[in-house]
């Protein structure tokens, strides 16, 4: 009596009943064994006897039965769930690419996504606040925004491993690419092209949101100061993509080149940006390369049609490498590789626009 049994007979097993909604009691019940065994047969563990294992079976598919990713995780402290932070509207080009690729990665591992959006403050307090994450995933990816110190310090408390989207963070995992080199290398372009007036085109959003974006922003101030003979003129605007700005900036961009007389460069951000401008210029009869020359940033599948010369993120292989490492430390794999960095080269795709 005092001992452990690693499993049960098979006496007092009854004949089960069509159930609407079964449970591991009424599998437990209809076999005759408890629900610890029901519970280790059905994860195929080795300690129950190969009849027993297969009669649960056989009464649990009956019955419609199946264990969830948290009934398991009772005993395993798994739940076989990866989480992912977002900090951006799932509506986003990004966003969609990165999700599409993780989900990929995650079930075909057998694995569920969990989603959590943090676009904006009062979201982001909210998560922090309550860590809905806790103990709801074996690991977390945290995609491509910057989170404060003491929010960091949040995730290592509870002790949720996290591999970072877009960012690198001291101690963790991350998988990423040199935005910095990408905004300087779009830069050069537009330098090499003719183009000595410039401008960055940015989204105004909160920093944090938008992280790897200000890193463009940084390649491209050093490629102007490094060029800083060819440079007649630089600047920065800034722009809401909800509103219509595009007819507006491309008339002022064309009024500037006829009072100067020479042409402009524009690297925008993201292709959203650069989309709609260009769609701005072309309405307004601008010259599109010879007066406004435009450079986006992303590589979305209808810049390709729209002609739009652009640096092409590979966000799917970023997204896949980030799920493949968030299975690792799902797994207890990862313990070699707690600062591990994977950076992923981006490609300049020119076309019309400049």
């Amino acid at each position: 009596m005092g001992g452990m049994q690693a499993d049960e007979s098979s006496s007092g097993a009854v004949s089960p009943a069509p159930q609407a909604h079964a449970s591991m009691h009424d599998v437990a019940v209809a076999a005759g064994v408890s629900t610890s065994t029901v519970s280790r047969a059905l994860r195929g563990q080795s300690n129950v006897r190969p009849d027993t294992a297969a009669r649960v079976r056989a009464i649990a598919e009956e019955l419609g039965f199946t264990v969830t990713a948290s009934a398991s995780g009772l005993a395993s402290g798994k739940v076989k769930r990866i989480a992912v932070l977002l900090g951006s509207p799932v509506s986003d080009w990004f966003s969609g690419q990165i999700l599409d690729a993780i989900i990929r990665v995650v079930r075909g591992a057998g694995y569920d996504l969990l989603l959590y959006r943090v676009h904006g403050a009062k979201e982001r307090e909210s998560f922090f606040r309550t860590m809905p994450a806790r103990r709801n995933a074996d690991a977390m990816i945290v995609a491509s925004f910057r989170l404060q110190p003491e929010e960091q310090a949040t995730l290592a408390r509870i002790g949720i491993p996290t591999v970072y989207l877009n960012q690198k963070v001291e101690g963790y995992p991350g998988v990423g690419m040199d935005d910095v080199g990408a905004g300087a290398g779009a830069t050069r372009h537009l330098l090499d092209r003719g183009y000595h007036r410039l401008i960055y085109l940015r989204e105004l959003l909160e920093q944090d949101f938008v992280w790897s974006a200000q890193d463009r922003y940084t390649g491209f101030r050093a490629a102007v100061e490094a060029a800083h003979e060819a440079v007649e003129e630089s600047g920065v605007v800034q722009v809401r993509l909800a509103e219509e700005f595009q007819d507006d900036l491309a008339r002022q961009l064309a009024a500037d080149v006829e009072k100067t007389g020479r042409p402009v460069g524009v690297l925008a951000e993201n292709d959203a940006l650069a989309m709609r401008l260009l769609t701005g210029l072309r309405r307004n009869g601008v010259d599109v390369p010879g007066q406004v020359g435009v450079v986006g940033f992303d590589g979305q599948d209808w810049s390709l049609r729209l002609g739009l010369t652009t640096v092409v993120q590979p966000v799917q292989r970023l997204a896949s490498a980030a799920a493949e490492i968030a299975l690792r430390l799902a797994r207890d794999e990862a313990t070699d590789h707690d600062s591990e960095w994977l950076e992923v080269p981006t490609v300049l795709r020119e076309s019309e626009s400049t």
